[in-house]
C-alpha cells in the first residue's frame, strides 16, 4: 500500500523542508531597478569559509537564488534550508551573511512593507540595499531612504 508524501517526508528524508502556505513568500528576492537578485553566491556548498550574502543577476533557476520568506520572519535559503540570513553589524554598509536559522527572532528577524518594498532589518532598523552593487558583490544594510536600490520583489 502507498504511503503520503508526509509520511515520505517525516519517516525518509526529514531534512527536507517543505514549504507551506503559511510561509510569507517563496522565490527569488529581486530588486527591480538593477535586475539584482538576493544569491546566495554557492558559498553554501562549502562548510567551511566565507558565508557572506551577495547578489548576482537574476537567472530565474532557483537554486542559490531561491528562498522563503517564513512564517518566523527569517530568510531562509531553501537550497541549504538550515541557513537563515543574518547581520549582528548594525552600522550603515554593514554586510550579511548565511548563518544556521535559530528561530529565536534577533539578527534574523526580517520585515516586509509591501507599500515601499522593503525588507527591514528589524533589529538594526536598516534596510537590505543593492547601492552601487555589481553582480557577485556583497548585499549590505543601510539607513531605509525609499531609494529604488531598496525595493525587493519576491
Amino acid at each position: 500500500q502507498c504511503k503520503p508524501f508526509k509520511w515520505f517526508v517525516k519517516n525518509v528524508y526529514p531534512e527536507l523542508v517543505v514549504p507551506d502556505d503559511s510561509n510569507f513568500a517563496l522565490g527569488s528576492i529581486r530588486n527591480p531597478e538593477s535586475n539584482l537578485c538576493l544569491d546566495d553566491l554557492q558559498r553554501l556548498d562549502d562548510d567551511k569559509g566565507d558565508k557572506q550574502a551577495g547578489v548576482y543577476w537574476c537567472h530565474n533557476q532557483g537554486g542559490s537564488q531561491f528562498f522563503i520568506f517564513s512564517k518566523d520572519f527569517e530568510i531562509v535559503a531553501l537550497r541549504k534550508n538550515d541557513y537563515c540570513l543574518d547581520n549582528s553589524n548594525y552600522s550603515p554598509g554593514a554586510t550579511l551573511e548565511w548563518y544556521p536559522c535559530h528561530k529565536m527572532g534577533g539578527n534574523q528577524q526580517w520585515a516586509y512593507d509591501v507599500k515601499t518594498r522593503q525588507l527591514k532589518h528589524v533589529p538594526s532598523g536598516n534596510c537590505l540595499d543593492v547601492a552601487n552593487a555589481k553582480a557577485k558583490d556583497p548585499v549590505v544594510l543601510n539607513h531605509c531612504d525609499g531609494s529604488s536600490t531598496q525595493e525587493w520583489e519576491f
